[in-house]
């Protein structure tokens, strides 16, 4: 096995040229060898990432075709079965595999965490009922317990685990929290556990809003397992609110001051405290039954646009972006309620996340996206950040006096609030109108 700079081979040649004052001829050769033998392992490293980056454009370009006719024709079996055979193709699980493999030959090698939390940043978004992919992630997560306790690197994964509900992800962040004597690492796991339970939390308040259809959805979306439905219907909003409002608080107390370890904004280093404020403010004001705070901005033309603008409304908000493939698949939908409330005292607005205002307004005519969107930048944008937003697509649905109503709505339930908020506005306007009439009745025969 090659030892890595911090392993006893290369140190013990640097301890000899002190005590003897310079290397021989021999030990210099002995300390380049140690140095180049580095090099195969960091290659070997990226080579994996690399041939999976390529393997995986490939398989997506060549599977986008067979999506996009299953949509155009779903009731066709050899569409499906084509979907199905490409489906086996799918290079995720192998490039997984080969990091595990990677980082258990030599854990001490510098590249191991970095191709242990890259298996936590692909997975988050696979199924919790995928059986290729599920094994993989306790694998790596064990192996980061064993092998990579103290690692500084622990409280960044800490933040990667918890995007992707699996139990176990729940039970690692749960122990490092417990276990870790390290500040940084430990805040960064009490961050991370409160965002995990927030997420739960959420999926809790759906459950138990639209009960059955919501159930129906999500095993029709074959994300969760009939335990995870169980537990978000035995879960109460209520409990688990507390729990993460609790955990928060905590970050802000004892971790205030350490770095957010997921990358600056607008280049100035973030806080585990800063991010903890931005949630609670989230979890407090950003809920159903709070009015919707203002934003203000420009739109994907560079014209000033105000929130506040549309009062009187109802509004629906969407959080988008065309590199988002499900915000995409969103537009159809979209397109659909547009139409259909021509006329009506409605209006769908987004909050764009492209990197860059290039080619949006192509991307924006080619999907026949014709509402309007402020434009934010890349997440985390000014706007994303004061709203909290986690992840894309995210819907905010706001009625006529900027009251948020809904959140997480998509489709036929994104459809069903927005019928049911204009009905709300139609019999409000008509018992005005009543009221005044009767008014002008009694002020006539006056």
């Amino acid at each position: 096995m090659i030892d890595s700079p911090r392993g006893f081979g290369f140190t013990a040649l640097w301890i000899l040229a002190a005590t003897t004052g310079s290397l021989g001829q021999e030990s210099k050769n002995e300390a380049i060898a140690a140095q180049a033998a580095e090099k195969p392992a960091i290659k070997s490293f990226e080579k994996i990432v690399k041939e999976f980056e390529v393997a995986e454009e490939k398989f997506w370009t060549e599977f986008k075709p067979l999506s996009d006719d299953s949509e155009k024709h779903p009731n066709d079996q050899a569409i499906k079965d084509k979907m199905d055979r490409k489906w086996k193709s799918w290079p995720t699980p192998d490039f997984l595999a080969r990091l595990i493999e990677f980082a258990s030959a030599d854990p001490r090698d510098p590249k191991a965490v970095d191709a242990l939390e890259r298996v936590v940043q692909v997975s988050a978004s696979v199924s919790r009922t995928d059986k290729q992919i599920r094994p993989l992630v306790n694998q790596t997560l064990e192996l980061l317990m064993r092998d990579h306790f103290d690692d500084e690197r622990m409280g960044r994964i800490c933040c990667e685990v918890s995007i992707g509900m699996l139990p176990e992800r729940e039970k690692f962040i749960r122990d490092v929290l417990d276990r870790s004597t390290n500040m940084n690492i430990k805040g960064s796991a009490c961050l991370a556990l409160a965002d995990y339970q927030r997420e739960k939390m959420q999926m809790s308040e759906i459950v138990s809003k639209s009960g059955d259809v919501a159930i129906k959805n999500i095993k029709k979306a074959n994300y969760f397992d009939p335990a995870d439905i169980k537990e978000f219907r035995e879960k109460t909003p209520e409990s688990l609110r507390s729990e993460v409002e609790s955990l928060y608080e905590r970050v802000i107390q004892e971790f205030p001051k350490i770095r957010y370890d997921r990358g600056p904004r607008d280049g100035v280093p973030v806080t585990l405290g800063e991010v903890a404020e931005r949630r609670l403010f989230s979890l407090r004001k950003l809920t159903i039954g709070k009015e919707a705070p203002e934003i203000v901005g420009e739109d994907t033309e560079g014209k000033p646009m105000k929130l506040s603008d549309y009062r009187g409304k109802v509004v629906v908000l969407t959080f988008w972006a065309t590199w988002c493939g499900p915000c995409m698949n969103q537009v159809p939908f979209e397109r659909k309620l547009m139409e259909r409330m021509k006329g009506k005292p409605f209006v769908l607005l987004g909050v764009n996340a492209d990197p860059k205002k290039d080619g949006l307004e192509k991307a924006m005519k080619d999907a026949g996206i014709e509402w309007r969107s402020w434009f934010d930048g890349s997440p985390p944008g000014p706007i994303a950040s004061r709203w909290d937003i986690r992840g894309f697509p995210q819907t905010f649905v706001i009625d006529a006096d900027g009251v948020i109503r809904h959140i997480h709505l998509f489709q036929k339930q994104l459809d069903d609030a927005v019928d049911e908020l204009i009905k709300e506005m139609e019999s409000k306007t008509a018992a005005a109108d009543k009221r005044e009439t009767s008014a002008d009745r009694v002020k006539s025969k006056n």
